[in-house]
C-alpha cells in the first residue's frame, strides 16, 4: 500500500477545471467553497447573471482601505501551471478595477507568491460582461496549495458583478518544448546550442533519475545521438558546431529506465554562409545589422517627432520604440538621423487592453499585421517587430502564431517583447527573438528587481536568447532617479546579461513627469547613454570573457567582456546601501584601470570592491599578453604629394577602446604629429 501511494503521487495531476460553484449557483445562503465573503462588501445575489440564476456582487460607497479578495483553494504541487478566468461586469466602479488572480501558499498555509492583473487590464467604469484571465507560471516546490482569487483593487467604489469564475490545470508536459541559440533555427558557423525545457516535477522525476539524448543530423552525413552537456531539473543542453551539422530534424528526448517518456523536435537549417543584409541575432546573443554587430541604445516614444530626432541621436542613441506605428516619412527621417526604429504591434490582438482601430477578431487582426509589415519591413530604419507589451501568458498561443506569421512575411527582422512577467519565459519561449522586463523600482526594497528580473529572464531561456532590458527614468512612487541612479540601473542590467538598453520614456520627461524639466532628465539619460556608445566595441566583442565571480555578498554583481585580449569587469551595487565584496577572477591581471564610476584594488586574479548605494564600477583589467594601454600610433606610412606637402597615414591602437580627442591629441604629439 505505501508503495502504491508513492507511485501514485510522483503521477502529474490531471488537467482541467479544479474549482466547483464557479458560477456561484449554491445560492445566497450556502457559500462554500468560497471563503473571504464575510464583511467584504462581496454577497451572493439572485439576478444579474452573466449565465445560470446567482452571481457575486461587491458593491460599497464606501471605498475600502484593503483588498478585498474572495478566493476558493485547490491542491497544488511543484511544476504545475493554472489558468484562471472569470467575467465581470461594472456599475460606476471608480478608484479601482475588478480583477482576478491567483495566489499559491506552502503546507503550513505561508504566502509564496501570486500572479495578479497589472493595473489598467481590469474592470472598471460601467461596462457589459467581460472576461479577464490570468495565467500562473510553474509553481514551487513548496507549493501545496492554489487559490483563486475574484476581487476588486483596494479603494474601489461603486458596483462590480462576478460570475463563471474558473480555474484550469493545464496541461503538463515534462518537455514542453526544444529551442536553440541560432537565430531561427538557421547558421552557417559558429557553435549551436539546443535546449530542451525541462519540467520534471510535474511528472514527479528529477534530474537524477532521468536521462536525455539530443539526435541531431549531421553534414558527412546521417545523425548523431548525443548525451546532453548539461541536464537539471528544467533544461538539458547540448553544443554542437555549425560546421559539423545539416539540414533536418534535430530531436531531444527524455528517458527513464531506458524508455522514452518524452520528446520534442525542431527543424534546424544549414546556412552556406551568414546573411550580409538585414537584422539577426548572432552566436554571442548580438544584434547584427547589415553584417555589423550593433548594440542598442534607445528610449520608448509615444509618437515619433521628427523635429526632436537630431538631438535624440546627438544624445548617444540609435533606435527608439514608438507606441504610435511610424509613418514611412517618420522612418525616413529616423534613416536621416541614423536612427533605427522598432515598429509596434504590440496592439494587433483583439484581447488586447487598446486594441489598434479596426481590429475586432483574429481574421481582422491577421489582416492588418499583414498590411503593415508590408508597408515597412523593407525600410532602411528597420530594427525588428515590438509585439508584446506585458500581454500575459495565458495568450501565449496566439503570440505564438503571430511570431510564426512574421517569421513567414519577414525573415530579415527579430520579433522583441517585454513583460512584467518575467517569471512565465518558458510560456512565452516560442513567441520572440529578443526579450526584455521592465522593472519600475520605487524605493530600496524593490531596486533588487533591476538586476533580478532580467537575470530570470536569461536562467528561464536557458541563455540562448538576447535581451533588450527597459530601464525606468521617470519618477515612481516618491523616487526620482538620478543620473547616477539611471547609470546604476542600467549596469545592473548589463551584469544580468543585457545586451541592449531601452529606457522609458522620452513622452513622459517631454511632458515634464515628476516636476523636472525634460532638458534636465534628457540630460541626465544621454549622460549615461553616450557612456554606453563610447564601450560599445567591448560589449560587442566577439572574444570569449574571463569567468568571473562574487564572494562575501549577494549585494554585487558582476559581468566581464573581453577585448584585445584584454578583460573588461563591471560591477554593480543591487541596494540602497554600501558594500564590500570580492571578484574572483579565471585568470590574473598585472593592472587596473577605472573607466567608469568607483576605483577598486586588483590582486592577481582577484578584485577587492567596495561600492556606495546603487553605485557601479567599469573597470579594464590588463594582461600580461594583452594590447598596451598607452596609445600607440604603428604602420606608419608617408608618401609624397604633388603639392609638396608629406601624407603620414598612420593606425592608433587602444585597448580601452575610447579614444577622445584628448587621447588622440596626446598620442600624437608623442609621436611628434602635432594636430592642427
Amino acid at each position: 500500500m505505501a508503495v502504491a501511494a508513492a507511485c501514485a503521487a510522483a503521477l502529474p495531476l490531471v488537467a482541467g477545471e479544479v474549482v466547483s460553484n464557479g458560477g456561484f449557483e449554491n445560492g445566497t445562503l450556502i457559500t462554500s467553497p468560497w471563503s473571504g465573503l464575510s464583511n467584504s462588501g462581496f454577497s451572493v445575489i439572485r439576478g444579474n447573471a452573466r449565465s445560470g440564476s446567482y452571481c457575486l456582487r461587491y458593491q460599497a460607497t464606501t471605498a475600502p482601505s484593503e483588498y478585498k479578495m474572495p478566493r476558493q483553494s485547490v491542491t497544488a504541487s511543484s511544476g504545475q501551471t493554472y489558468r484562471a478566468s472569470v467575467w465581470v461586469k461594472t456599475d460606476n466602479l471608480s478608484s479601482g478595477e475588478a480583477v482576478v488572480g491567483i495566489e499559491w501558499n506552502d503546507a503550513n498555509g505561508n504566502w509564496i507568491s501570486g500572479s495578479y492583473l497589472n493595473p489598467g487590464v481590469g474592470v472598471s467604469g460601467t461596462t457589459d460582461w467581460t472576461r479577464l484571465s490570468i495565467e500562473s507560471p510553474r509553481l514551487p516546490a513548496n507549493a501545496a496549495k492554489a487559490y483563486l482569487l475574484v476581487y476588486v483593487r483596494e479603494g474601489s467604489l461603486g458596483t462590480a458583478y462576478f460570475d463563471d469564475a474558473s480555474l484550469v490545470r493545464l496541461d503538463a508536459d515534462p518537455v514542453p518544448g526544444l529551442y536553440s541559440s541560432a537565430y531561427r533555427n538557421r547558421a552557417a558557423d559558429g557553435e549551436v546550442t539546443f535546449a530542451a525545457d525541462l519540467n520534471l516535477a510535474v511528472a514527479g522525476y528529477s534530474a537524477s533519475g532521468v536521462t536525455g539524448e539530443f539526435v541531431v543530423p549531421l553534414a558527412a552525413g546521417g545523425t548523431a545521438t548525443r548525451s546532453p552537456d548539461t541536464l537539471t531539473d528544467t533544461y538539458a543542453k547540448l553544443t554542437v558546431p555549425a560546421s559539423q551539422l545539416a539540414t533536418g530534424t534535430v530531436t531531444f528526448r527524455l528517458k527513464r529506465s531506458g524508455s522514452t517518456v518524452a520528446s520534442k523536435t525542431l527543424s534546424f537549417t544549414k546556412l552556406a554562409s551568414e546573411p550580409q543584409t538585414g537584422v539577426r541575432i548572432d552566436r554571442r546573443r548580438r544584434m547584427i545589422v547589415n553584417g555589423r554587430p550593433f548594440f542598442p541604445v534607445g528610449m520608448y516614444w509615444m509618437n515619433v517627432n521628427t523635429s526632436g530626432l537630431p538631438d535624440f541621436a546627438a544624445g548617444g542613441f540609435n533606435f527608439l520604440m514608438p507606441y504610435g506605428r511610424a509613418t514611412v516619412a517618420q522612418l525616413d527621417a529616423c534613416n536621416a538621423n541614423g536612427l533605427k526604429v522598432f515598429y509596434t504591434l504590440q496592439n494587433f490582438y483583439p484581447f488586447h487592453r487598446s486594441p489598434s482601430e479596426g481590429i475586432v477578431d483574429d481574421a481582422t487582426a491577421e489582416e492588418k499585421t499583414r498590411e503593415h509589415v508590408a508597408l515597412v519591413k523593407d525600410h532602411p530604419a528597420l530594427l525588428g517587430w515590438y509585439t508584446n507589451d506585458e500581454t500575459g501568458s495565458e495568450h501565449a498561443e496566439a503570440l505564438t502564431e503571430r511570431y510564426q506569421l512574421l517569421k513567414e512575411l519577414d525573415p530579415d527582422h527579430p520579433v522583441w517583447i517585454v513583460v512584467s512577467q518575467y517569471d512565465r519565459m518558458p510560456a512565452y519561449m516560442p513567441t520572440f527573438d529578443i526579450c526584455g522586463t521592465d522593472p519600475y523600482p520605487s524605493g530600496a526594497s524593490s531596486y533588487p528587481k533591476v538586476y533580478d528580473y532580467p537575470a530570470r529572464q536569461i536562467a528561464d531561456t536557458f541563455g540562448i536568447r538576447p535581451l533588450i532590458e527597459a530601464v525606468p527614468i521617470i519618477k515612481n512612487g516618491s523616487w526620482l532617479p538620478t543620473a547616477s541612479d539611471i547609470r546604476g540601473m542600467t549596469w545592473l542590467a548589463l551584469c544580468a546579461g543585457a545586451e541592449g538598453i531601452c529606457y522609458y520614456c522620452y513622452h513622459d520627461i517631454k511632458a515634464g513627469a515628476g516636476g523636472v524639466s525634460f532638458d534636465e532628465r534628457f540630460a541626465a539619460v544621454s549622460e549615461v547613454a553616450r557612456e554606453l556608445r563610447q564601450h560599445e566595441d567591448v560589449f560587442l566583442s566577439d572574444e570569449d570573457p574571463v569567468a568571473a565571480s562574487v564572494e562575501g555578498t549577494s549585494d554585487i554583481v558582476c559581468r566581464t567582456w573581453k577585448k584585445g585580449g584584454n578583460t573588461f569587469l563591471a560591477v554593480a551595487n543591487k541596494t540602497w546601501n554600501a558594500v564590500s565584496g570580492t571578484v574572483r577572477l579565471g585568470s590574473s591581471f598585472v593592472a587596473i584601470k577605472t573607466l567608469l564610476g568607483e576605483d577598486q584594488t586588483l590582486s592577481g586574479n582577484t578584485v577587492a570592491v567596495t561600492l556606495p548605494a546603487r553605485g557601479m564600477s567599469f573597470l579594464a583589467l590588463r594582461d600580461p599578453a594583452g594590447e598596451e594601454w598607452e596609445p600607440k600610433i604603428v604602420n606608419v606610412r608617408m608618401e609624397q604629394m604633388p603639392n609638396g606637402t608629406v601624407r603620414v597615414d598612420y593606425e592608433l591602437r587602444y585597448a580601452p577602446a575610447v579614444i577622445t580627442l584628448d587621447v588622440l591629441t596626446n598620442a600624437l604629439n608623442r609621436a611628434g604629429m602635432p594636430v592642427q
